[in-house]
């Protein structure tokens, strides 16, 4: 693969949460590392091994929960430790060497563009070897967000990102497990926020290798709720604040209940 090599900036951070991923959490920092990143990993509670201990040869800053709090509570906590220290931008990779860290210079070239915008790396679904759950999962959320935003989001579950600190700091969220994704992309784009999308490289492990600490019909039910309160909260006649000073493009959003009732009605997606 091409290395899109881009210098990482002092103020941009690369951010892992773990959970349970001893197996193959050192490789991914390590990739991390190779790529000039300042990395800091949250170990949301993990009970496999001693993240910190596992992690020392690196020399990476490690963040720990006592317990597991959830994927947007790791990501938050990371969030309050780069701003503590003057980041402005943070790239969050999952653990489990899903991504590829060498793709990070795509992400540094798209906030050198707009500092403010939200970025979001978006994964090729050609491929035979994407389980079917994630496809699925994939449209059907992109279909919701579009209906809850006005915007074609691209990959409304990708954990390949890029955020401006200070405005994620700012975003009223709710969901603080692995919902917290959907819910501030909303959020975001309701504020003003400019998104961006760039293309990755993804790579699923065996099935017999994945860990994660989802429960399907919990999760279900988590999101199910999680988008009925977006949809109300869009069907309110009033707007939210903005956060985004930037002048790039940002989506045209309808705030009139039966504009929204309309496009609900019409939409043609299954």
């Amino acid at each position: 693969m091409e290395n899109n090599r881009q210098p990482i900036s002092p103020d941009i951070w690369c951010v892992i949460p773990v959970h349970n991923h001893a197996r193959t959490i050192a490789g991914v920092v390590r990739a991390a590392c190779e790529q000039k990143a300042r990395v800091v990993v949250v170990d949301d509670g993990s009970q496999d091994a001693d993240v910190q201990g596992l992690l020392k040869p690196l020399g990476v800053t490690v963040l720990r929960h006592d317990r597991y709090r959830g994927k947007g509570q790791a990501l938050m906590t990371a969030v309050n430790y780069v701003r503590s220290v003057g980041g402005t931008h943070i790239i969050t990779l999952e653990a489990d060497g899903r991504h590829d860290p060498r793709e990070l210079g795509k992400f540094t070239q798209a906030i050198l563009q707009n500092p403010e915008s939200l970025v979001i790396g978006c994964r090729p679904f050609s491929s035979d070897d994407v389980p079917s759950s994630i496809r699925y999962g994939r449209s059907l959320s992109n279909f919701l967000l579009k209906l809850e935003t006005g915007l074609d989001v691209g990959d409304a579950l990708s954990g390949y990102r890029a955020y401006p600190v200070e405005i994620l700091a700012r975003t009223p969220v709710k969901a603080l497990r692995h919902d917290f994704e959907v819910e501030i992309l909303a959020r975001m784009a309701w504020a003003g926020v400019p998104l961006q999308r760039v293309d990755i490289s993804i790579k699923y492990p065996p099935l017999e290798e994945r860990v994660s600490p989802c429960r399907r019909f919990k999760d279900h039910v988590r999101m199910a709720w999680l988008h009925s309160r977006l949809i109300a909260r869009r069907l309110l006649p009033w707007p939210l604040p903005r956060l985004a000073r930037s002048s790039g493009t940002r989506m045209k959003i309808s705030w009139n209940p039966l504009k929204v009732i309309r496009q609900l009605v019409v939409e043609r997606t299954s």
